[in-house]
């Protein structure tokens, strides 16, 4: 009897813990897809290739779902969180401050991120201890887009004002329509109150139906965690990952190293316990880790610096969607590292200029960059070009970047939520 009540008791403290703790749930979501896609993939053998991709095409479905929710209601929660967090300023004074203060802290960061990464890159040498991969090099190789010369610079700046905001919306020009949101925000904190009144209000009920439907979509978290960590792990494969491990191991510690500098910069500048930090923000970690994309959880990086962490509405609501698309810092990370070990892999020595071009083209490439799935590996094309290696590269890289993609997108969600808090302290 005492061992039945021992176990209805422990059930019910789980049970609730479940209920409390999504970071919980993901976490356990997270653990039996990293299981599932094991067991489904081709190091074990235990199914065939063709089941395997069935099985995974449909435990994927919740998590698709999941992604679709969130992207249905991007726009309008961007373009209205933005215009409220702009109003919310009071005046145009303010909102110089903050927007002034956002870009310097974000270029400031980048620039250390790509720091981290060269060096580490040089120090560690992971190109030189791998062996020859010729034989895991794809087909599926992106061409690099061109890298813009001085001139093409004030025609390039032009691109960021939409000519036609619905177009943009449709294309999905993210850049756009964050410029077009700053504009409109300001234009409508410039009118008497009695004007705005009324489109602030419509404004407000659409961000506010949005994040409900945020809120359906985060109950199937756990599912689609499960299912998108399942088809990764799978068509990853344990070998590929051991295989270039020294590669994958500079990356990781580079980003390791990033969330070291941000719990500075909050214990410093934020003045913030950083262990309460990214307890309260674990559950946004683990999303992030699963989606791959910063724009697919931007809604939940909102709540979470809201509600979890007490930022302001205005600095979040203004911050996070401007992050997303111009704050990459696990990204301008991983293409230094990547851009110095495939140089190291082809034995390419590269001088002071070059990594001179390497940080500064890194920093720009990642300004801008849409916060999409696999995006990052398409501007280390273009940057691999610029520096004389071969792109022809990334086919080596190219298997293990699902899962470096979903842990730089970690690094850049938790840079936007840092920035939340800076300039919600600053400010």
């Amino acid at each position: 009897m005492a061992v039945f009540e021992k176990l209805t008791f422990l059930n019910t403290k789980i049970s609730r813990h479940l209920k409390e703790k999504l970071w919980l749930k993901i976490l356990i979501g997270m653990a039996a897809g990293i299981l599932a896609g094991i067991l489904l993939g081709s190091d074990l053998s235990l199914v065939s290739r063709d089941v395997a991709q069935l099985t995974t095409s449909w435990l994927v479905i919740p998590g698709l779902v999941f992604i679709s929710l969130l992207q249905m209601i991007m726009v309008p929660l961007i373009f209205s969180s933005i215009i409220l967090g702009i109003c919310s300023a009071e005046n145009l004074e303010n909102v110089k401050k903050l927007g002034i203060r956002t870009v310097i802290y974000f270029i400031l960061t980048t620039f250390a991120a790509v720091g981290i990464g060269i060096f580490l890159a040089l120090w560690l040498e992971p190109g030189k201890s791998t062996i020859q991969l010729s034989h895991l090099q794809s087909s599926k190789i992106p061409n690099p887009i061109s890298i813009p010369s001085l001139d093409k610079y004030p025609e390039l700046f032009m691109s960021f004002f939409p000519r036609n905001p619905v177009l943009s919306i449709t294309q999905g020009e993210m850049l756009n329509v964050i410029v077009f949101s700053c504009l409109i925000g300001i234009a409508i904190l410039s009118v008497s109150k009695e004007l705005s009144k009324p489109i602030l209000e419509i404004l407000n009920s659409i961000f506010q139906i949005s994040m409900k439907i945020v809120n359906w979509a985060m109950s199937l978290t756990p599912f689609a965690v499960f299912g998108l960590m399942a088809k990764a792990i799978s068509s990853i494969g344990v070998e590929l990952l051991l295989t270039l491990g020294m590669y994958m191991s500079t990356v990781l510690l580079g980003l390791i190293s990033v969330l070291v500098m941000y719990s500075i910069i909050l214990i410093l500048v934020a003045r913030r316990n950083p262990f309460d930090f990214f307890k309260k923000i674990a559950s946004l970690q683990l999303l992030a880790f699963s989606t791959s994309s910063s724009a697919a959880v931007m809604p939940v990086s909102i709540q979470t610096a809201t509600e979890g962490l007490g930022v302001k509405k205005n600095i979040a609501e203004f911050i996070i969607p401007v992050g997303a698309t111009v704050n990459m810092d696990g990204t301008a990370l991983y293409q230094a590292v990547a851009s110095i070990f495939l140089a190291q892999y082809y034995g390419i020595d590269l001088g002071p200029t070059q990594l001179v071009f390497l940080l500064f083209s890194t920093v720009g490439a990642s300004i801008g960059t849409p916060s999409t799935p696999g995006i990052g590996i398409v501007i280390l094309a273009t940057i691999l070009a610029g520096l004389g290696i071969p792109t022809e590269g990334i086919g080596i890289i190219l298997g293990v970047d699902r899962f470096l993609d979903m842990c730089r997108t970690t690094i850049n969600v938790t840079g936007d939520i840092t920035a939340s808090c800076v300039m919600d302290k600053l400010s």
